[in-house]
């Protein structure tokens, strides 16, 4: 068996809700060279009954059980045992439509220099109904995203670049390190700006993928998550290659993410 070319990282925690779902999708891909990763997070539910299910069919599943240490933890220990050129992430509850590997494969082709690319989501729902799209609300250029300005975006746009729509080099990871374990909600957010500021970036307008939406996931159930997202802003905001403009739209996030913590929980209290 040749080695893969893509290593699709999977992690989960509980999921059994919509985790057939996820892997009914990766194993649709037009695109076929690829090995799956799971790191299970100490599941208690029938994720991991799910997950040996599919892995007695497919050859290309490989599971990993560990004790509850978080989702970055995770993924830095699925990225340590990737053999794949690239790296594609997915979450457990969401789903890859059948050309994501294709295209965005075809997306390095064209832009060898980019060390991460994306595309367009949908967001659905618990049903699987669309409600929304995530690339509508960013102002990008057009394809290609250079190295700094892909940071700076990320700061002063948010995060444009969805989890599920992460295709990213393996040798970029290296480079760059580990997830920041500390960051439970918003590790991700921080490491693309990370390899922002040092790698170019390409994506897609095409939707290949879909985030789905629903009460129990992390960005939803998360207490910190706005308290991480200004650390994460803090942390480069006097960043030596930060301009005042960058800088000043920097402040006005935090200040917005203060105003909608104070909002959401006076909404409690009533």
């Amino acid at each position: 068996m040749k080695p893969p070319l893509i290593s699709i990282v999977v992690c989960t925690f509980n999921g059994e809700l919509f985790l057939s779902d996820t892997i009914e999708s990766i194993l649709a891909q037009t695109y076929s060279n690829f090995e799956i990763i799971f790191v299970d997070d100490g599941s208690i539910d029938k994720t991991v009954a799910i997950i040996k299910k599919y892995a007695r069919k497919d050859p290309r599943i490989r599971l990993y059980i560990r004790e509850n240490s978080g989702l970055p933890a995770s993924r830095n220990f699925a990225f340590f045992h990737a053999k794949g050129k690239w790296i594609a992430i997915i979450d457990q509850d969401d789903i890859c439509y059948p050309d994501r590997l294709k295209k965005q494969l075809e997306i390095s082709a064209k832009f060898p220099s980019a060390g991460l690319i994306f595309c367009n989501v949908d967001y659905i729902n618990a049903k699987s109904k669309k409600i929304g799209s995530h690339l509508h609300a960013f102002s990008l250029p057009n394809s290609f995203i250079p190295k700094i300005i892909a940071g700076k975006l990320l700061l002063s746009q948010g995060c444009y670049v969805d989890s599920e729509a992460c295709f990213i080099k393996l040798a970029v990871i290296r480079d760059i390190g580990l997830l920041d374990k500390s960051l439970r909600y918003a590790c991700d957010f921080e490491y693309f700006i990370r390899v922002g500021f040092k790698y170019d970036f390409a994506y897609s307008r095409d939707t290949l993928a879909a985030w789905r939406i629903h009460p129990n996931q992390e960005s939803m159930t998360n207490p910190y998550k706005f308290m991480e997202y200004r650390s994460v802003l803090l942390k480069y905001l006097f960043w030596i290659n930060l301009d005042f403009k960058t800088q000043l739209i920097i402040i006005f996030n935090l200040l917005r993410s203060y105003i909608a913590e104070n909002y959401r929980n006076l909404k409690k209290l009533i």
